[in-house]
């Protein structure tokens, strides 16, 4: 088993979860999505990253950059429906939304780490970079 966090994780099917926690198995599939309520303490095999966790995009470079440019110019769309849009709908538009496309157990949707992210703003900015972790 696998324990990763990071300042927020993004289930994109409910709320975005601070300091939250995920354990997957040695394939990669959720086993748990750990709400810590913010408080999250020091745990053995715990990584930690600085930024948020997301879903794997279906083509995440592509799919990033489009993000960070919405973002930038509609201030008003929150990164949570950004989010959604990207990777839970495009899961379920190629009907791959059992497996894929949010953070919930028994799926196996990859995890991508966004890091330079406005915690403050809540919001991408032109310096957010988007890469891989399972």
């Amino acid at each position: 088993m696998r324990k990763i966090s990071a300042n927020y994780i993004f289930p994109v099917t409910g709320k975005p979860l601070k300091n939250g926690i995920l354990i997957i198995d040695k394939e990669g599939m959720i086993v748990d999505l750990i709400d810590t309520g913010g408080n999250l303490k020091e745990e053995e095999n715990l990584e930690f990253y600085n930024g948020i966790l997301v879903p794997g995009f279906i083509n995440a470079f592509c799919n990033f950059e489009e993000l960070k440019t919405i973002s930038a110019h509609l201030p008003e769309i929150s990164v949570n429906e950004l989010l959604s849009w990207a990777i839970f709908n495009g899961a379920k538009a190629l009907k791959m939304d059992k497996t894929l496309g949010s953070f919930e157990k028994g799926k196996n949707p990859g995890i991508n780490l966004i890091e330079n992210f406005d915690f403050k703003k809540m919001r991408l900015t032109g310096n957010s970079t988007v890469r891989a972790l399972v």
